[in-house]
């Protein structure tokens, strides 16, 4: 009887605390761009996203449809690959309409596992909202150095997570302050917290 070989499989864990104190601005536009170069000169593999509607029971829907169409939320799955570098992963990023109100708990939570793409072990777990967040930001922050690098106005639709991030990844790709930042949002209190917390950090965003 041939007997099984051990083996002893490390992943690494960061959970969204290490995350947000580890990830640096200017790193993570630094990478998002490089992304962008493979992805444009093909040395990306970046596969069709699969999607998984989901039907909030409590919504109160007459219907038991899993169609797209008729969904509330989605659960995606996002696999990619840099066969060069030698990186392999997939983000699990779900909406649900409902976690802010209900749970307190993020609208897009996501989770990105990382493996061997030698062995196809799974090397990594990392707690993936507010680096998915990021992620957005950057790829709208390289953008805007790219095409308005003299930009002197930023109107910001929303108060929440991503409207922090992107005035934060505008300023450090533009490499200065923003003069002018209009927010635009539903409640006036929530703006009203999002310009104090900017004008409250020791990294000048903004400058008017």
């Amino acid at each position: 009887m041939q007997r099984s070989s051990h083996f002893r499989q490390k992943v690494v864990c960061l959970s969204e605390e290490v995350v947000r104190s580890c990830l640096d601005m200017k790193d993570c536009l630094a990478v998002n761009r490089q992304a962008f170069i493979d992805l444009a000169q093909a040395k990306a593999v970046v596969p069709t996203r699969i999607a998984i509607p989901y039907h909030d029971q409590n919504d109160g829907l007459k219907t038991t449809a899993t169609t797209a169409a008729a969904a509330t939320d989605f659960s995606l799955f996002k696999p990619a690959a840099i066969p060069h570098r030698d990186l392999m992963a997939i983000k699990l990023v779900s909406i649900r309409q409902h976690n802010p109100s209900r749970h307190g708990l993020p609208l897009v939570p996501a989770t990105i596992v990382s493996m061997d793409p030698s062995t196809g072990l799974v090397n990594g777990l990392v707690a993936a909202t507010y680096l998915t967040a990021a992620r957005t930001a950057t790829g709208s922050a390289l953008t805007t150095a790219l095409y308005q690098p003299n930009l002197q106005r930023l109107v910001i639709l929303g108060a929440g997570l991503q409207a922090r991030l992107h005035i934060c990844a505008v300023a450090t790709a533009l490499a200065r302050p923003i003069p002018h930042v209009t927010i635009v949002n539903r409640t006036l209190a929530n703006a009203e917290t999002l310009v104090a917390e900017m004008q409250a950090m020791s990294e000048p965003w903004v400058s008017g």
